[in-house]
């Protein structure tokens, strides 16, 4: 049976969804969007395409219920879930893309924390946040963000069959419930050259060498609402491991230096 088209792909940043759009457009074909600006660029498009993949970012004026609501005429909507401790950790290395242009000091700042972290220094996460950013206000981190904007749309009734799809189902090449949605077999596939920067370790939990035990009484009143909505269980546990520098300071330079030649050694979505 062919599947129901066209299909959305979203999420956070840094939670996959590239990789899950290559998956889903080799098992349906056509033509893709690839993070239109807005739902118009779709609509105006001279051909409908097969899958849309869009993120919400933190620079979103608008509420997730708002923009997922320009949608809510696909007839299959897939929201990817991934644990907000490993996506935070994946965007703060992330940030330092050079084409974000962020500010030199600060990438110098933020790698210095990441060699010490590698080194062993047992710096809280959030730390590093107020010294790479001066506030952590100025991330993603505000309440507002998850609370009010993000909460929006899994508070109320998402409607329109919206499947829940896990990070983890993603790495570990799990799809049949995605297919069985879908209505077409679904399997892992390779992110193209274009946007291999995007992907570091492929894997789930790396966010307890970052995090440190006081760093639960900053994060989880911001992320306990969405873990609860989204079925993450609320374990805060730690452990005494370090980064692994190629997960860390040299993807991190790589990016900075443009993501051009071979990805640093050992480094893999998200």
């Amino acid at each position: 049976m062919a599947p129901r088209l066209p299909i959305l792909i979203a999420g956070l940043p840094k939670t996959g969804t590239t990789g899950l759009l290559a998956a889903v457009h080799a098992a349906v074909g056509g033509k893709t969007a690839f993070e239109p600006a807005s739902y118009r660029q779709v609509e105006d498009s001279p051909r409908t395409p097969s899958v849309v993949k869009i993120i919400y970012p933190p620079h979103e004026t608008r509420t997730l219920a708002e923009v997922m609501g320009d949608y809510r005429a696909f007839p299959r909507r897939v929201w990817i879930v991934r644990d907000p401790r490993d996506q935070l950790v994946s965007m703060y290395l992330y940030t330092w893309f050079k084409p974000h242009g962020m500010p030199a000091h600060r990438y110098r700042t933020a790698l210095g924390l990441v060699r010490r972290k590698q080194e062993g220094e047992r710096i809280p996460f959030s730390r590093m946040l107020i010294e790479t950013f001066s506030s952590p206000d100025t991330y993603v981190h505000e309440r507002d963000y998850h609370h009010r904007r993000i909460m929006s749309f899994f508070d109320g009734d998402p409607g329109g069959g919206v499947h829940l799809f896990r990070y983890e189902d993603l790495v570990g090449s799990r799809f049949d419930g995605l297919s069985a949605y879908l209505g077409v077999p679904v399997s892992a596939k390779s992110v193209d050259d274009r946007h291999r920067r995007v992907v570091r370790t492929k894997s789930s939990g790396g966010w307890r060498a970052w995090f440190e035990p006081e760093d639960e009484a900053f994060f989880r009143p911001l992320f306990e609402p969405y873990m609860r909505a989204t079925g993450i269980a609320q374990d805060w546990e730690t452990t005494d491991e370090t980064p692994d520098p190629a997960h860390g300071s040299r993807y991190m330079e790589w990016l900075w230096e443009g993501a051009e030649g071979a990805k640093p050694s050992g480094a893999g979505v998200g």
